[in-house]
């Protein structure tokens, strides 16, 4: 994807981005200097954009301007699904006016126009198809986003679908909507920067949200997000690591190797919390008959397998293959806790252990960490399930730069995964250290 052109159209203008604040990312001369095949060009088309500026500059906020718009796409590309929150289906097109409040002002982004170019799959493209699509995205003011496609006349497409972009002028229905915004949306802070996370804050709880619904009705769950806006915060550092020295791409390992000295990883164990206590009304909701659901009628104590969906049971197989029991093959041991109903999961890291994550957690064709991230994402979104209905609906409203400050913070055993033991080799050190003996600055 290629960031081209945003602008500002809220006559209320964006933070300290005024109205009619345009920013072009890349000229026509930069596009050409990008598709050109030169060697400095040609590393798989890959030349990021890179915003630099002195403090105060606006650099947060082109950025939370950004995530705020693929917040509000995201938004409108799921907000078919029964899952979606009842502040965005009751809202109607208020809710996608920002992630914000409804008050307007400088912390809403209530209109806007960005361009960008995006690779679209080779089942759409011929021999003389472009190799980006052109994608215009608008927003007038109290409406919904439009996404259009500007050159689809240049793809292949069948008749059917060309002859009703030619009567929307190019305006991008639920087909396309879903192979023209990009696949993932990534943020990331060093700091504690809430401006920017955000949106991305709030589509953690959506995710929680979508897994709920698909459990409340036990609905086949992939194993990860339907939603494609991750945040990689401190929470996440572990799973990112993880996932990295697991599958040893030479590109990824060589960061870690030179510049941390990092060495092979040796050990880890996951601990998984199956069960949560919840009240009644929650039970009776589930239904007191729900396979997930248990009720201890002396002390009328209800709970609640929150990894049902990602457990193996005798159905499953049939349907999916449970994350857990994938994360079961590629252990060197694991037990279950029946006291406490805690599964320890424990790893002793050799190749044949990566061998096993490569077989169990693959994206496509290719053997990619992506998967298994997806897989350590959900498992750690389920930690939010103690923030109430009442909390959730105010934070998705909420534009506090302190949002995160609201939700609690479980104690280690409370939560529904966490890592432990994660030890490996470091240059210098003779014997394997833990993740937490890095430095601040490592971390």
């Amino acid at each position: 994807m290629k960031l081209v052109r945003l602008k500002i159209t809220d006559p209320n203008g964006f933070r300290s981005l005024q109205a009619g604040f345009e920013y072009r990312f890349r000229t026509d001369w930069a596009l050409q200097d990008e598709f050109s095949e030169q060697p400095k060009f040609a590393y798989k088309g890959f030349a990021p954009f890179v915003c630099a500026g002195p403090n105060g500059s606006g650099k947060s906020n082109l950025l939370e301007a950004l995530a705020v718009i693929f917040f509000q796409l995201e938004i409108l590309r799921v907000r078919s699904r029964q899952f979606l929150p009842d502040t965005f289906i009751d809202d109607g097109d208020v809710a996608l006016n920002s992630d914000e409040s409804s008050n307007g002002g400088e912390d809403t982004l209530n209109a806007y126009e960005l361009e960008y170019l995006i690779k679209v799959s080779d089942d759409l493209r011929s021999q003389t198809s472009p190799l980006f699509a052109e994608v215009s995205v608008r927003k007038s003011l109290d409406g919904t986003p439009q996404i259009f496609w500007k050159n689809y006349a240049g793809f292949d497409l069948d008749e059917q679908d060309l002859k009703r972009l030619n009567n929307q002028q190019g305006l991008a229905g639920d087909k396309e909507r879903d192979f023209l915004l990009p696949a993932y949306v990534l943020g990331y802070s060093s700091g504690e920067n809430e401006i920017l996370s955000l949106p991305f804050f709030k589509m953690r709880f959506i995710q929680f949200d979508e897994y709920w619904y698909s459990l409340e009705e036990q609905l086949p769950y992939s194993g990860k997000p339907e939603t494609r806006m991750t945040y990689m915060d401190s929470s996440f550092s572990q799973a990112i690591l993880l996932c990295n020295l697991l599958y040893g791409e030479a590109e990824s390992l060589k960061l870690f190797q030179q510049d941390l000295g990092l060495g092979e990883l040796q050990e880890f164990r996951i601990i998984l919390k199956r069960s949560i206590e919840i009240t009644a009304q929650q039970a009776e909701v589930f239904g007191l008959d729900h396979p997930a659901v248990t009720v201890d009628d002396e002390f009328d104590v209800y709970t609640l397998n929150l990894l049902d969906l990602l457990e193996a049971d005798k159905n499953s197989a049939e349907r999916f293959d449970p994350t857990v029991n994938r994360l079961k093959r590629c252990a060197t041991s694991y037990f279950l806790d029946e006291t406490t109903d805690t599964l320890y999961l424990d790893y002793c890291v050799n190749d044949k252990t990566k061998k096993a994550f490569a077989e169990n957690f693959s994206f496509g064709v290719n053997k990619s960490p992506i998967d298994l991230f997806q897989a350590f994402q959900v498992l750690l979104t389920l930690n939010l399930y103690p923030v109430s209905e009442e909390l959730k609906a105010d934070l998705y409203q909420s534009d506090s730069h302190y949002v995160s400050e609201t939700v609690p913070v479980l104690a280690s055993d409370e939560r529904i995964m966490r890592f432990k033991f994660f030890r490996f080799n470091k240059q210098g050190i003779k014997q394997p250290i833990m993740l937490k003996n890095l430095s601040d600055g490592e971390h």
